[in-house]
């Protein structure tokens, strides 16, 4: 891991998907994880590339003569993600012809996670996505993943919420001659109050924001968007969706809510030995370990 005035660069090397010759006794682990809010309204540049410890996602579409980093995702279940569909709806089709492939990179306190992105469920009507991820760098020195708690709380208006993304300004899939990815960019943090809501399924408007949203007096940049939104328990309530900046960088945000893909059929889950098949939604593959009281099923 390095640095430049433009952000930290950050390597990590290619490696065979770690669990696809497991040996006896091995462990996995996921630990759920709430995520501290900053103390007033405003936007910041993490110091800390690994402050979220691989939970936020940058989002990777390369090929042999291009590597472009296109929005932020964020985990939230052993090989689950969750991104905004306006990010990776555009290169669906060459990435289904072969012609690009897709990884979710995190940075983690121990170094950079690769993952690559094996399946895409868009939903229909909403800016949301589901990605089915794969490991392909080295195992965490103590085996665990952290993923972020998702609420089905709706916030309030005048509650304080995070939005956080990943702005890369440069990225290589080359490591010194060995398959791997740098990548060289800023975390970014903008925190703000919930101004108005629009919890229904028409969304805020036929056109624009068709779909459950809440409104956020706060700015937020190219880069930012797909990335997990934090209400002040630190429990992820949605993803960005949209954003309108303004004078002085103040601006507004709108973030989707995430009630849709909790029963959206989807394909995923890593290690992939243990996740075969479809699942009926989100609720059907977490308990209470990744979901807020309210939202599990079980009540587990």
């Amino acid at each position: 891991m390095g640095s430049s005035n433009s952000g930290q660069m950050i390597y990590g090397e290619v490696a065979p998907d770690p669990t696809a010759t497991p040996q006896v006794g091995d462990t996995v682990r996921f630990q759920p994880v709430t995520i501290k809010l900053l103390d007033d309204d405003r936007t910041v540049f993490m110091e800390d590339a690994g402050a979220f410890d691989g939970v936020l996602l940058s989002l990777h579409f390369a090929d042999d003569d291009e590597h472009l980093v296109h929005g932020s995702a964020v985990l939230v279940g052993p090989g689950i993600a969750l991104t905004a569909k306006h990010v990776i709806e555009p290169y669906l089709e060459v990435l289904a012809a072969g012609h690009k492939h897709s990884m979710c990179i995190g940075i983690a306190q121990n170094g950079m996670q690769l993952w690559t992105v094996r399946k895409a469920t868009l939903l229909h009507g909403q800016d949301l996505a589901i990605l089915g991820l794969e490991l392909n760098s080295a195992m965490p020195h103590d085996r665990t993943f952290r993923q972020a708690i998702i609420s089905t709380r709706l916030p309030r208006i005048g509650d304080r919420v995070q939005i956080v993304g990943y702005r890369a300004t440069s990225a290589s899939r080359t490591l010194e001659g060995k398959p791997g990815y740098s990548v060289e960019g800023s975390t970014l943090v903008s925190a703000g109050v919930v101004r108005e809501r629009y919890p229904t399924a028409s969304g805020r408007d036929s056109v624009m924001l068709p779909f459950p949203v809440i409104e956020v007096e706060c700015a937020s940049w190219g880069g930012m968007s797909g990335g997990p939104v934090f209400d002040e328990k630190g429990d992820l309530v949605g993803l960005l969706c949209s954003s309108f900046t303004v004078d002085q960088g103040q601006g507004v945000s709108y973030v989707s809510l995430l009630w849709p893909v909790l029963t959206t059929e989807f394909e995923g889950g890593w290690p992939s030995a243990a996740f075969p098949g479809a699942y009926s939604g989100l609720t059907d593959h977490l308990c209470r370990c990744q979901l807020t009281t309210q939202a599990c099923p079980r009540l587990c």
